[in-house]
């Protein structure tokens, strides 16, 4: 299952939109290797959500590309999923304890990812009457809901086979014959 939430940082985790206009979307992969955005592609935004004359006085002229960087939080969350799922298949043995550190590593990752994002994305300037939000997509809900789910299962397995290791053997005892050696019986 972590492998699924590999799968996910493929698709959608985030749109930031200004004054309810939709100016980016980032896929898991964006917050993995960060994000470039032409000039063109801000000046699109700006005249979609009526702010060009804001963003012209307030954007250097000879920036050509506005980079979002990696967010460190996401980078964390799908290496815990990768070592899980390598971890997990080249040590069957440990398997569920692997798989049960990774993937609530990954769903704390998850959700720092998820508050970073917020203070990072989430403002409201009422001079200028920009209002920034951040939606949360399919992509991060159900790598969330997986992480979380694979914890939640291996908690349980790990719960179920430490109680059958510290459960005593019961052996019926009419099941056991025991006779005194007798004196005729050789010792070996």
């Amino acid at each position: 299952m972590l492998a699924l939430v590999l799968i996910c940082f493929l698709f959608p985790f985030a749109e930031i939109s200004c004054n309810n206009v939709s100016y980016l979307k980032l896929s898991g992969k964006d917050l993995l290797r960060g994000k470039e955005m032409t000039k063109a592609d801000v000046m699109a935004f700006a005249k979609q959500a009526g702010l060009e004359k804001e963003v012209n006085e307030y954007t250097d002229p000879q920036q050509e590309t506005k980079n979002i960087p990696s967010n460190p939080w996401a980078i964390i969350a799908f290496s815990m999923a990768a070592i899980g799922v390598i971890t997990g298949v080249v040590l069957r043995r440990f398997g569920t304890i692997i798989h049960l550190v990774t993937s609530a590593a990954a769903v704390i990752s998850l959700i720092g990812l998820q508050l970073s994002m917020n203070s990072e994305y989430s403002y409201t300037n009422s001079l200028f009457k920009v209002e920034l939000n951040i939606k949360y997509l399919a992509g991060y809900w159900l790598s969330l809901l997986l992480s979380g789910l694979v914890a939640g299962i291996c908690f349980v397995v790990f719960l179920i086979d430490r109680k059958k290791i510290n459960q005593p053997i019961n052996i019926p005892a009419d099941t056991i014959k025991m006779e005194p050696p007798s004196i005729d019986t050789p010792v070996e």
